[in-house]
């Protein structure tokens, strides 16, 4: 090529009309990828879908993948293989020059064994025909049939066959190097066919017959066709002549031909050109060897066996993209690669601008004209690098990087242009009439008038330059100009430009336009920042379409994009090219493997020809393609299981799994997979017979029973391993799409059964049941045997247990009478003390000289007379819980009623309560002595006790059944539903009841009585609105015999009187000055009024009746000593204890408990609690003050040695405090070292700095250290001066930094404590 301005013409003469060379991506296999020859014989495909490829040393089949090499049954490879076909039952046949006939079966090689080459010779061909398989050897002609040999036939013919057809029924065609010959199939007659030629074939004829039915034969001359009419081979130099043909192959759109050292042509059937490919250094994708000696075509693919350079194949769709390249035009007359732009002048011419010039490429002629820069010619074009082409009139407009040029078409040649254009890099032009035009440069966009000869650059809406790159325009429907540009979106709108601002829905602000084009609604389809494709209406509504052109994690940028007819976008890129349908979303992505120059495309380098043609530009050349001759294979691809392997190593045809399992069949042919529990690991390796782009097969695999989920892989990754399959069946599971995507809908499976181990298999489990099952049979007879004679021994061992239980039992119920006996007579033996204490204490209650001790003898009153209530309702319950048969009587309900009714009236009235009775029921009861009276008083009792002054109680009687049923009701306080099921309880009082006297005894006493006579008592209450009992006993139809007592009724009355009336209150606190305090926590005011009196002379007492008022008693006074009692409603002693001992402002104070409990379990609990001292009721007034005197002189021993460990600044964990009081006083220490400087900072500071009120905080330290917090603060006061003095500090400066509030104080307050003043302790050495 040379570099000069005039136009140099290549001409390169061919032998027939419209040849084109073209650039396409051919596969390859070599020695290098496992072929041990480079000399291909046979290819063909089988049934299910592999390749076999024959070759001069070795037999092979091959996945898409990889190479699989097959022996011969010795282990021997295959030598010279000479032929490869499969029959009609799908047995591969191989035959081979000398070594005889195989066939293969089932993942076996088998030698064919009726082959002997002294009888049939060397072997010349084989081929398939309708009635069987003919095989030709050099002395015999034999047809198989189901492998049986049906005809053998003479070969009485002088020359070796090379090829063969089956012309119909009774006839074959067969090739040898001379001529054709027709053969019988039945009688052996042949004879020869004609071709009209002179020249004598040197090599051998080839006969194929293609897929309409015709009939070709290829020569060392050319080619030839037979003609039906003279039986003859014409010759058809239209279609090739002049060179040797060595194999044919065709299939519905074209004849191709494999010569011996031209190369490889294509013959269309429907445009009946011819495409030539040939060998070419310069093209490392192209074909390998100029000498194809076997073609196979199958389905889309075209495999090629060459005689130097191996195996090759090609998708043929991927020659409808028309890749041309520089090395694919005549005698390369591109001198560059690079393709900016085409412009189609007419089908057969082309205009290129590359990187070097502008090529003009006619088709028909053969030619290239080269149009370059050149200094020494003015008619030369200005840019090396071209642009853009711009067609106008009968001319061109070349745009490039030194400004634009013009061509006229007519003469094809360089015109002058005017001195007026920018000479800038220029992407494009375009005409807005015959002499004005807008030019989009480097540096802006311009105008140019051809009139005026002057270009001028249109500037902003505000006046300044646009410097951007403009690349790209687009006329809007409006006549209006938009522009891509390096800098976003422009507008042309009165000669000036307005920037539209474009943002996208994640925020990105649109920035370089490298797409641009209609989006066939009115708005615009762009390509922007090398990652976007969106479109924008014209109310500015974007919607992003940038998934379609996402290639996994990598996303292209869009260049051009030219719309077809059906509404799809055409679209380059630099990751190749998109089909995509804006209106479904849907896309379709082609790369270099599909035939395109490569997959790096060029900005502006797009052109739609008149011919409907599409051209993309790029830098390996350019695609030419008609859009609607671009389909993708909708055919799923065939999936198939290649291997089957454990720990990495392949299990071939007839070996063992590890369990022991012989694989006896490919494991592609095989249904089923049995493995066993020694199989610990299995792996599968799969393929997708689909062979256009196998590295762009996708696979998904899963195995049922498993993981019913897909596991999506790549071709790199073809493979899935399973471990430790546990025993069960499985279903493996590969699916595979094509390199368009296209999966297929029925994966390819294979059944796995996993046995277990023979010690968990199902004769194993039968074995273990029987054996257990004999195992239960004979511990059961052994038992039943051995129970046999134990039940004998037990029976002599009952009988004779039975005498001691009975025994027992008589001595049981006898000790059991006598506890009732001694209990009921201890019972009666109360009341003769208790009636002697009774007695004088009411004589001297009248003595007038004994009124200053009437509280005294009136609380002996009220305690004799409760005991002895108490004793009767023990006594009661006594009789309740006999066994035996207690002695009953009958009993008048309505005379008993109305007694208690009469003698309980005035109490009521007393209280202003309303008692009314509704007794209208004569009924006799059969029940214990005092039963009706015992039960009625005590709930009647209990009622006047709870309820309100101005309340109501009825008294009620009702027959049920033969039960007569009474009731009580009132309109109390009521019992909460929670407490329902505690108060039949024996001793349990509620709190809400505390203030009220009582024993706890009546209702347990109430129910025990009822249910030992036959009946049942019943509750029911409402909180807040009062309390309602049902007593329900049998009634009888006995007469009362003798008088009805009042003794229990008159009891129950004074009672009631007594409590009532009794002036018990609670204990006044006593104040005395400088007196220790005690806080008496006691429930019952009598038992709290004697500790008071018993201490009041020494102490100052404070009292709290539960524990709830006590705490807050303590934590309010923080007294010196607290004595409480351990049974008390609600929260006990313990728990009283354990809170004031957890408490800081409480921890320090000695504690007592006071109860009548004195059992070992209640006295380590009340130890664990932490108490000081544990007494018990009844208790010595005496032994209680010496308690107390020894606690306190144990207290000041404590407070003496605090005081001293904190002036002498010891450790305070050597002190025996509890962790609270230690926590207290190092917080109270940390404190005072804080604020001591404050000379405002008091005890109100110092007390909420501790969180504690003034109070608690004195009581809290005078009683751990034995002085106040204010003489604390002063002494760490004094002797924080007494170390700044010695220091050397002023006096007054000490004064004030240790909070002194003057110097006068501070000496007073330093002299008294250390014995002199602040000035003589300053001066002593």
């Amino acid at each position: 090529m040379l570099g000069r301005t005039s136009q140099l013409i290549i001409l390169c003469l061919f032998l027939v009309f419209s040849i084109q060379s073209a650039a396409v991506q051919f596969n390859h296999l070599s020695t290098s990828d496992g072929l041990k020859s480079s000399i291909i014989r046979n290819i063909t495909k089988s049934h299910d879908g592999f390749v076999w490829i024959g070759t001069y040393k070795g037999l092979y089949q091959f996945d898409g993948y990889q190479l699989t090499q097959f022996m011969m049954p010795d282990g021997e490879p295959f030598n010279e293989v000479r032929s490869v076909v499969e029959d009609n039952d799908g047995h591969v046949w191989i035959a081979t020059l000398s070594d005889g006939i195989f066939y293969y079966s089932d993942g076996v090689i088998v030698q064919y064994p009726q082959i002997s080459p002294e009888i049939h010779g060397e072997f010349n061909h084989m081929i398939l025909a309708s009635d069987g398989l003919w095989i030709i050897y050099s002395k015999k002609i034999m047809r198989l049939n189901e492998m049986t040999l049906q005809v053998e036939h003479e070969n009485r013919l002088n020359n070796t066959t090379y090829s063969a057809i089956d012309f119909d029924t009774n006839n074959l065609f067969l090739g040898t190097q001379f001529e054709v010959i027709k053969f019988n199939k039945m009688t052996a007659e042949y004879s020869y066919l004609l071709t009209e030629t002179t020249t004598e074939n040197r090599k051998k004829l080839v006969i194929h017959r293609d897929v309409s039915g015709l009939i070709w034969l290829g020569r060392s001359d050319g080619l030839y066709q037979y003609d039906d009419e003279c039986q003859c081979f014409t010759d058809r130099n239209d279609i090739l002549s002049g060179v040797e043909i060595y194999a044919l192959a065709s299939d519905d759109k074209a004849l191709w031909i494999g010569t011996t050292k031209d190369g490889l042509f294509q013959y269309n059937w429907a445009t009946k050109n011819r495409l030539h490919y040939e060998y070419n250094k310069l093209n490392p994708t192209g074909l390998k060897d100029n000498s194809i000696i076997s073609l196979y075509s199958s389905d889309d693919m075209l495999w090629l066996g060459t005689f130097n350079n191996g195996l090759q194949y090609i998708d043929k769709k991927a020659l409808t993209f028309g890749a041309l390249s520089r090395t694919d035009l005549f005698n390369e007359c591109l001198d560059s690669q690079v393709i900016y732009d085409i412009y189609e002048e007419e089908v057969s011419e082309l205009w290129l601008a590359t990187s070097q010039g502008v090529v003009l490429v006619d088709m028909g002629q053969q030619r290239c004209v080269t149009f370059q820069p050149d200094k020494n010619d003015p008619n030369a074009i200005s840019s090396q690098l071209v642009y853009s082409f711009y067609s106008q009139d009968n001319g061109l407009w070349i745009t490039g990087s030194n400004g634009i040029d013009y061509i006229n078409l007519s003469h094809k040649k360089i015109e002058p242009t005017s001195s007026g254009l920018p000479v800038k890099s220029s992407y494009f032009m375009v005409a807005l009439t015959n002499s004005k035009f807008l030019i989009g440069t480097s540096a802006g966009l311009y105008s140019y008038d051809l009139d005026l000869n002057e270009s001028k650059t249109i500037l902003a809406e505000n006046g300044d330059e646009v410097m951007h790159q403009f690349y790209l325009y687009h006329v809007m429907p409006d006549q209006s100009y938009v522009f891509g540009t390096t800098g976003g979106l422009y507008q042309l709108r009165d000669d000036s430009l307005q920037k539209i601002s474009i943002e996208l829905s994640d925020g990105h602000e649109v920035v370089d336009i490298t797409g641009m084009t209609a989006d066939l609604h009115g708005g615009l389809l762009l390509a922007a920042d090398e990652k976007y494709l969106f479109t924008v209406d014209g109310a500015m509504n974007v919607t992003d379409y940038s998934e379609l052109i996402a290639d996994g994690e990598l996303q292209a940028s869009v260049y051009e994009m030219i719309p077809d007819e059906n509404g799809d976008f055409w679209m380059s890129s630099d990751n190749g090219i998109f089909k995509i349908n804006l209106k479904n979303r849907s896309r379709h992505h082609f790369k270099e493997t599909d035939g395109l120059q490569s997959n790096d495309f060029l900005k502006i380098a797009s052109h739609r020809g008149q011919s409907g043609k599409i051209y993309f530009g790029g830098r390996q050349g350019f695609n030419a393609f008609y859009p609607e001759e671009i389909s993708i294979n909708t055919v799923p691809p065939k999936v198939v299981i290649t291997e089957v392997s454990q720990l990495n190593k392949t299990i071939n045809v007839g070996q063992q799994t590890q369990g022991g399992f012989v694989l006896n069949k490919p494991i592609n042919q095989m249904e089923s997979l049995d493995l066993g529990h020694k199989d610990l690991s299995i792996g599968f390796e799969f393929a997708a017979l689909d062979f256009a782009d196998s590295m762009r097969n996708q696979y998904a695999y899963r195995l049922l029973g498993f993981n019913d989920e897909w596991s999506y892989v790549g071709a790199d990754n073809r493979q899935a391993h399973y471990t430790n399959l546990n025993p069960g069946n499985y279903t493996f599971q590969v699916k595979a799409s094509n390199k368009d995507g296209v999966w297929n809908e029925t994966p390819k499976s294979l059944s796995i059964k996993v046995y277990p181990a023979p010690w968990l298999s199902a004769w194993a489990y039968s074995a273990y049941i029987l054996v257990l099952v004999f195992s239960i049979w004979a511990f059961i007879r052994y038992k039943t045997i051995a129970s046999r004679k134990r039940a004998k021994q037990l029976e002599v061992t009952v009988a004779e247990r039975t005498q001691e239980v009975v025994l027992q039992k008589r001595m049981v119920e006898s000790l059991l009478d006598h506890k009732n006996e001694v209990f009921a007579n201890v019972t009666h033996e109360f009341k003769t003390p208790l009636s002697l204490i009774l007695g004088p204490t009411d004589q001297l209650a009248d003595e007038p000289e004994l009124a200053a001790y009437r509280s005294q003898l009136s609380m002996i009153q009220r305690n004799a007379k409760r005991l002895l209530l108490m004793v009767g309702q023990i006594l009661k319950l006594s009789q309740a819980e006999q066994n035996k048969e207690v002695l009953r009587e009958t009993q008048a309900v309505r005379p008993t009623l109305l007694m208690l009714y009469e003698s309980f009236l005035p109490l009521a009235k007393e209280k202003e309560m309303s008692l009314k009775l509704t007794n209208e029921i004569d009924v006799n009861v059969y029940a214990t002595a005092e039963c009706v009276e015992t039960v009625i008083g005590n709930l009647i009792s209990n009622a006047l006790k709870y309820a309100p002054k101005g309340g109501h109680i009825d008294v009620t009687s009702a027959l049920h059944d033969g039960h007569i049923c009474i009731t009580v009701s009132d309109n109390g306080p009521g019992i909460r539903e929670q407490d329902l099921g505690k108060i039949f309880n024996r001793f349990v009082r509620l709190d809400n009841h505390k203030n009220i006297q009582g024993t706890g005894i009546g209702l347990a006493v109430v129910k025990e009585v009822v249910e030992a006579n036959n009946g049942y008592v019943k509750v029911t209450s409402e909180w807040g609105k009062g309390t309602q009992f049902s007593v329900t006993f049998p009634i009888t139809q006995l007469n009362v015999e003798g008088t009805m007592s009042r003794v229990m009724t008159d009891q129950m009355v004074n009672n009631v009187t007594m409590e009532m009336h009794e002036s018990t209150k609670p204990a006044n606190t006593s104040k005395q000055s400088n007196a220790v305090s005690v806080l008496i926590i006691e429930d019952n005011l009598d038992m709290q009024k004697h500790t008071g009196d018993v201490l009041s002379d020494r102490f100052n007492c404070m009292f709290a009746d539960r524990g709830e008022l006590g705490i807050a008693l303590a934590l309010k006074e923080v007294p010196d000593i607290i004595i409480c009692d351990v049974m008390m409603p609600g929260m006990d002693g313990y728990q009283v204890t354990r809170i004031l001992r957890h408490d800081e402002r409480t921890s320090h104070i000695p504690i007592i408990l006071l109860t009548a409990l004195n059992t070992k379990e209640s006295r380590i609990k009340g130890w664990r609690e932490k108490i000081d001292r544990y007494m018990t009721k009844p208790f010595d007034g005496t032994e209680l003050n010496v308690q107390l005197d020894s606690m306190l002189s144990i207290r000041k021993l404590l407070q003496e040695k605090t005081n001293h460990v904190i002036n002498n600044h010891d450790p305070i964990d050597s002190l025996d405090l509890s962790k609270q009081d230690l926590k207290f006083i190092e917080k109270l220490q940390d404190v005072i070292a804080q604020y001591h400087s404050n000379e405002y900072f008091q005890k109100a500071d110092l007390a909420d700095k501790m969180a504690v009120s003034e109070r608690q905080l004195l009581r809290k330290v005078k009683a751990l250290i034995g002085t106040g917090p204010l003489e604390m603060l002063r002494d760490y006061r004094l002797e924080q001066a007494k170390l700044r003095l010695k220091d050397g500090y002023q006096v007054g400066q000490v004064s004030v930094d240790c909070g002194f509030g003057s110097i006068s104080y501070f000496g007073t307050c330093f002299k008294k404590k250390y014995g002199m003043t602040p000035k003589q302790y300053q001066q002593l050495d």
